[in-house]
């Protein structure tokens, strides 16, 4: 039998996000998440954050949204080190098409004075019949940004 290591220093969030008409019975989207930190692993110091969401939209195609039913999962991963090196990356997966929407996100301080934050959002099996992402499905994009602080 194997035992499964105990975390004490976990943190656990969840979230809930419903909206509805407030004049008529119109439908709406719903959208509910969690994220579980993992800290202190293995005594270094790291912290690492899984992440999970759920969006739904039970208008479907009629949703002003291309987030009418998608996952997100994702992690956070901070190093808790004197330069604060932080990662955050994750995909939005639609359940029906498959298309998903990339995302990652990294920071370090470089030296007293500034830091590099890198970010990449791309786009993965874009349909041709997704009205909101297919124009957009071309436009993934890497950034890096050295910003010095005084």
């Amino acid at each position: 039998m194997r035992r499964l290591p105990v975390f004490p220093a976990a943190v656990a969030l969840w979230g809930l996000c419903a909206c509805a008409g407030l004049a008529t019975a119109q439908a709406a989207p719903d959208t509910g998440g969690f994220e579980y930190t993992f800290g202190n692993l293995r005594a270094s110091g790291i912290d690492l954050g899984v992440l999970t969401e759920y969006a739904f939209d039970e208008r479907d195609a009629l949703a002003l949204t291309p987030l009418e039913d998608d996952v997100f999962v994702g992690a956070r991963l901070a190093l808790n080190d004197v330069q604060s090196t932080a990662i955050l990356g994750g995909a939005a997966i639609d359940r029906e098409s498959g298309a998903s929407f990339i995302n990652v996100e990294a920071s370090r301080r470089v030296g007293d004075h500034s830091t590099l934050d890198l970010e990449f959002r791309g786009f993965v099996h874009v349909p041709v019949d997704d009205l909101f992402l297919y124009g957009i499905r071309q436009d993934d994009y890497l950034q890096a940004t050295w910003t010095w602080h005084w």
